[in-house]
């Protein structure tokens, strides 16, 4: 096991003192890629789900597990007498402040998917957008910040 440790070590040292540090680099800056491309389509596909939504006006009812095997809690409104989840978890911090069942909000609401999404939500999806194109443009020319 010592042997293999030490090979690892020695192959390591090789390519960071040769010229096969560049593929290293290249490894990393593939991933980065793909996590910006990710992050532009699951953005564009929100997108897509929020224009094909109507706005409808809800009163928050809750937050609480969508399913027992869940890991996130969720926000869920109340649209037209149905109880009716959020597209996305809930924040983490100052619940008490963001989220008030006295008080009506404006939803999107996508009868499609049965979800909605709140104010919170439709922020997450804009600001997602506008860093996947800002990613995927500083990729395609090579700026580097």
């Amino acid at each position: 096991m010592l042997y293999v440790i030490a090979l690892a070590a020695v192959a390591i040292l090789y390519c960071v003192l040769t010229d096969n540090l560049i593929y290293v680099l290249i490894g990393i800056s593939v991933l980065i890629a793909l996590v910006v491309a990710v992050l532009l389509i699951w953005s564009f596909v929100s997108i897509i789900l929020m224009l094909m939504s109507k706005w409808k006006t809800a009163t928050f009812s809750r937050i609480d597990l969508p399913k027992e095997n869940s890991r996130f809690n969720v926000a869920f409104y109340v649209v037209d007498g149905e109880e009716v989840r959020n597209i996305f978890p809930d924040e983490g911090i100052l619940k008490d402040k963001l989220y008030r069942s006295d008080k009506e909000y404006r939803v999107l609401y996508n009868k499609r998917i049965n979800k909605v999404f709140d104010r919170f939500s439709i922020a997450t999806c804009i600001v997602g957008f506008i860093f996947g194109v800002l990613g995927g443009i500083f990729i395609l020319f090579g700026v580097v910040l």
